[in-house]
């Protein structure tokens, strides 16, 4: 995916409610692990790297949706 797809993308997803990102999200994540791309020790990979840059209130909401994304 090039810079101007990913934008592009990146500005559809802005325009999303949480609710509809959720279910993009565990869409994709599904996909990907049915697929074989997703390990649960990258999704706390994931967590440990971006929890320096989130507010109490976000990291555990990200820890609960990594939880829900590890069933």
């Amino acid at each position: 995916m090039d810079i101007i797809e990913e934008r592009k993308e990146n500005r559809q997803y802005a325009n999303l409610s949480q609710e509809r990102l959720m279910n993009e999200l565990f869409s994709v994540a599904n996909d990907a692990r049915s697929c074989g791309l997703l390990e649960n020790s990258k999704l706390d990979d994931f967590y440990i790297r971006v929890r320096p840059i989130l507010t109490e209130e976000q990291a555990e909401r990200m820890r609960e949706l990594i939880l829900q994304l590890k069933r």
